[in-house]
């Protein structure tokens, strides 16, 4: 259901994020928890107040903010290091909701507001 948007064939890229949407709707029911952050200093305190209250016991970061997230090594991995089947599409699904605001953001600014709430869990 979800692939990796780099391993696209660009002339299906423009298909695959327009149908994100409705994918992702699908999978929402089994998330506790979904955000999207624009990175800053904020977003990043913000983050680790919310991990803070919910104490997960998995927490898959992006490698180049990996250092930057505070919470216990023992439930933090790296993007790069998980590697079993469930970490992997929580991985594909990150990357997919990012990838789409990235593009939404950049093509459609007023969009990119309104999707924001409807995507919010």
């Amino acid at each position: 259901m979800l692939k990796h948007y780099r391993r696209i064939q660009s002339r299906r890229k423009r298909s695959y994020i327009k149908a994100f949407p409705r994918r992702y709707l699908k999978l929402l029911k089994y998330l506790e928890i979904a955000r999207i952050y624009v990175y800053s200093s904020r977003a990043l305190e913000e983050i680790n107040m919310l991990l803070q209250e919910l104490e997960p016991t998995l927490v898959i970061v992006d490698d180049k903010l990996y250092r930057q997230i505070s919470y216990s090594e023992k439930y933090k991995r790296r993007e790069g290091e998980a590697v079993r089947k469930h970490e992997e599409y929580l991985k594909k699904l990150a990357d997919n909701l990012a990838n789409y605001f990235r593009i939404l953001l950049k093509e459609n600014p007023r969009k990119f507001n309104e999707e924001l709430k409807r995507f919010k869990k």
